[in-house]
């Protein structure tokens, strides 16, 4: 028997979050200096001017969508000059025991996107007052950006991070050391030009049921080590191939909305790139909401898990 509403399922420690916040894309624009180390932005081919217009509309339409599947959220404006702030998870994240964890971002000009009023009203509204700062590490070259880099699974306190120079291991291991939280450190390139995947949360999701993996990208040194931990989830493991990954299926991420029912959310490229037997896989524990990002995963190099800022 599955059981979609997590109300009934049995988890010490929620793997989805129950809220969520969002900043719009109020100065959306390709951003030249994430381009070098992120191979999934696209530059521009036309006219730049409405670039924000477009990807203003494609938010406020995935808003729509959270109404009224009843998925609570927080959306901010974003400020000034931040072509990435509609990307938040990269520059914090919350945890049990009132924690709120603040990351160094690589690109200089996304190091603006950290607002404080979205601090302050994390701080006082949510409860979260316990502020662990790792943001000095960018004059140190040395860059971690938030649930971008590492992918948790938070009923076992388990950390999984594909190093890039935007995950740096020093930093992952700070942050596990802090957070008593147990590290799993591997490395991901592309093949065609055989960099580095930029996030981890392209790579791989983790829901309450059932985990997303590229198992290509992965090298083969850690590949072993990796899925002995993956196993150890006891979930069932859903294996995109790598032209899948860069249509955005490991960028999802698994909420519970107002009436306890667990939602994967994906953009619509990621769900028509998912085959039949994948997103029957997904259903059974899992509603499926898609909706088109279509601007902001081509020039901004992110979907719908990137959008996202789980409150846990």
């Amino acid at each position: 028997m599955y059981i979609k509403n997590y109300l009934y399922a049995c988890s010490m420690i929620s793997q989805a979050p129950q809220k969520i916040l969002l900043v719009s894309p109020d100065y959306f624009t390709y951003n030249i200096k994430t381009a070098a180390t992120n191979v999934f932005q696209h530059p521009i081919e036309n006219d730049t001017t409405n670039l924000s217009v477009f990807a203003n509309r494609e938010f406020q339409s995935l808003l729509d969508k959270l109404s009224a599947n009843e998925i609570e959220y927080y959306s901010f404006k974003s400020l000034p000059d931040t072509p990435d702030a509609v990307f938040p998870n990269n520059w914090f994240s919350t945890h049990a025991g009132s924690k709120m964890v603040l990351y160094p971002l690589c690109a200089d000009n996304r190091r603006t996107e950290r607002n404080q009023k979205i601090i302050d009203f994390l701080k006082t509204s949510l409860g979260y007052h316990e502020v662990i700062d790792l943001t000095h590490f960018e004059n140190q070259g040395k860059f971690l950006e938030g649930t971008g880099s590492m992918v948790i699974h938070h009923p076992t306190s388990t950390v999984f991070a594909a190093l890039s120079p935007r995950t740096d291991l020093s930093l992952v291991e700070l942050f596990c050391d802090k957070m008593n939280f147990n590290p799993v450190i591997f490395n991901a390139y592309s093949s065609h030009n055989n960099v580095p995947v930029y996030h981890t949360n392209v790579i791989m999701s983790i829901a309450t049921n059932y985990i997303v993996i590229c198992e290509e990208c992965i090298t083969d040194a850690g590949k072993k080590h990796l899925f002995n931990k993956l196993n150890k989830l006891n979930l069932e493991k859903i294996i995109i191939s790598e032209n899948q990954m860069n249509a955005f299926c490991g960028n999802v991420i698994e909420v519970i909305n107002r009436k306890g029912n667990l939602i994967t959310l994906m953009s619509e490229n990621a769900y028509n790139n998912f085959s039949d037997k994948q997103r029957h896989t997904i259903l059974q524990t899992s509603d499926i909401l898609h909706t088109d990002v279509h601007y902001i995963e081509k020039y901004g190099g992110g979907s719908i898990r990137c959008m996202i800022a789980g409150l846990h």
